[in-house]
């Protein structure tokens, strides 16, 4: 809700613009009204000439067009702040040199052959957008719920000898919160360099001046990422992304933020579910080089090249495979897009998905109406109980055209799935920041991992298991009473075009 207020904060100078030019038409410039009106519609026609060319998601590309063409001023203005990344494109630049500058050096990364098992297509797709290679994965480990997960985290901080790296969109103080200090204080003393990166947007109303001054007191290195401004109210282009690494030796990520309801230490929606993995190997350098390009980007303090040269020497046996990338909204294809439309159209039993927000780009929504109607079992999970309203409307829009074409949706009752995770075949499972809507699979930093003939594979499946035991199917013929009038389809149906830009 805080965060809705902050950009219906920033969006009222352009409404107002708008409510002006209109005012001033009908006012003190009637006389000249045609030619005011003839510039606008030729700026509105301009803005649809940079619009149409660009590569990006047909849907989104439309809703903008709608807009712009409705209120030529306000989505004009609207689009330069929002719908523009040539704000944001100094951030782009100072990681693509940081990127560089790191000049990545992994050590017994796999050459797989798409033609031994077309599953590597896969893996060479993740590589060939991302430039990330894939590792034999060690001592792989699922968690169910938040308060799991976090309890893990805080027990491998205590074992941290020479660096601790965090990173969460979401930073609230609270129970969770002061545990974390608790244990980061010490490490500070016993001489562990720990570095700490938090989204300020995400952060927003949330993690004060105050608290990020306590941190940096108790000498815990700090980066707020992309700070928000009024000058540059960058709402995009935001770091979604979510991991701990410890000493090079293991990487923890997944949807969790930390904060209290994430543990459920505190109730907000009904209970939270939220999901996580650890993995030790050589693969939690990917981590460590996804964490230290945003860091060495914006911090004059870069991080040691030691650091980057740690070996892991797990001697765990393999469990697996693993490939860990992140998603930028400057690459020229979405890459979690790319791959779950590849891996739907590829499956030969069933794909289930964890989201806690179903505004589907119109290539995903293609690819799983595409693989139910071949008869692949395709299953989406969403929360029972919404964190927010307008927003859940959203996401039960998509719900019927899915439903008709076979896709089953489950609604988790017992409160609010924040869980985001893609499971197929018993053989690939990815799980990260990933929410399936256009903000996180477009405009948004984030980060997956993509595992293979893992047990981590076979522990997902359990947990979607238990978690439809739980949940409700939704009843298609039961959705179309509910919303058997004209006016409901008339919202839905707006709902379908301004989605994207939400």
């Amino acid at each position: 809700m805080k965060k809705s207020i902050a950009k219906t904060l920033i969006l009222i100078p352009t409404i107002a613009l708008q409510l002006l030019v209109f005012s001033v038409l009908f006012g003190v410039l009637e006389p000249y009204r045609e030619y005011i009106l003839g510039a606008v519609n030729i700026l509105a026609f301009i803005f649809i000439l940079i619009i149409l060319p660009k590569r990006m998601e047909s849907n989104y590309k439309v809703s903008w067009i709608i807009v712009i063409l409705l209120a030529p001023i306000f989505g004009g203005v609207l689009y330069m702040l929002f719908g523009n990344k040539r704000s944001s494109k100094p951030i782009n630049k100072n990681i693509t040199n940081a990127e560089e500058a790191l000049k990545f050096r992994y050590k017994n990364e796999l050459n797989l052959d798409p033609k031994i098992d077309r599953n590597y297509g896969h893996f060479l797709q993740i590589k060939t957008l991302s430039k990330s290679p894939c590792f034999k994965v060690q001592d792989p480990i699922y968690y169910s719920m938040g308060e799991k997960y976090f309890n893990a985290i805080l027990s491998e901080l205590e074992k941290a000898e020479k660096f601790i790296f965090i990173e969460f969109y979401i930073v609230e103080p609270g129970k969770l919160y002061e545990k974390f200090i608790d244990v980061l204080k010490r490490k500070v003393d016993e001489g562990v360099d720990v570095r700490f990166i938090y989204d300020d947007f995400g952060s927003y109303f949330k993690f004060s001046l105050k608290d990020l001054r306590k941190l940096k007191e108790i000498n815990v290195k700090t980066l707020v990422f992309n700070q928000l401004s009024y000058i540059h109210p960058r709402l995009n282009n935001r770091d979604h992304r979510k991991m701990v690494i410890i000493d090079g030796k293991i990487a923890f990520s997944g949807g969790n933020n930390l904060a209290d309801e994430y543990a459920n230490y505190k109730e907000r929606f009904g209970v939270w579910k939220d999901i996580g993995f650890s993995f030790k190997g050589d693969g939690v350098k990917s981590y460590t080089y996804m964490f230290a390009a945003f860091w060495n980007a914006f911090s004059s303090n870069k991080i040691p090249e030691i650091y980057l040269e740690l070996e892991a020497n797990c001697t765990s046996p393999n469990d697996g495979i693993v490939a860990s990338y992140y998603d930028s909204p400057f690459y020229e294809d979405a890459i979690t897009n790319s791959l779950y439309c590849d891996i739907l159209s590829s499956a030969k039993k069933y794909v289930w998905i964890y989201t806690p927000y179903l505004f589907l780009p119109q290539s995903l929504n293609d690819a799983l109406i595409r693989a139910a109607k071949r008869g692949i079992d395709v299953r989406i999970l969403i929360p029972g109980i919404p964190d927010k309203k307008l927003v859940y409307r959203f996401s039960k829009s998509y719900c019927p055209d899915l439903m008709r074409a076979g896709v089953r949706i489950y609604t988790y009752t017992p409160g609010f799935l924040h869980a985001k995770a893609l499971l197929t075949d018993d053989v690939f499972a990815a799980i990260g920041t990933v929410n399936l809507d256009f903000r996180s699979l477009y405009l948004h930093y984030e980060n997956n991992s993509v595992f293979y003939r893992s047990s981590i594979v076979d522990a997902l499946k359990q947990d979607m298991i238990h978690t439809m035991s739980v949940s409700d199917e939704l009843d298609l013929e039961l959705l179309k009473r509910k919303n058997k009038n004209i006016l409901k389809e008339i919202i839905d149906s707006v709902f379908r075009i301004i989605a994207p830009l939400f």
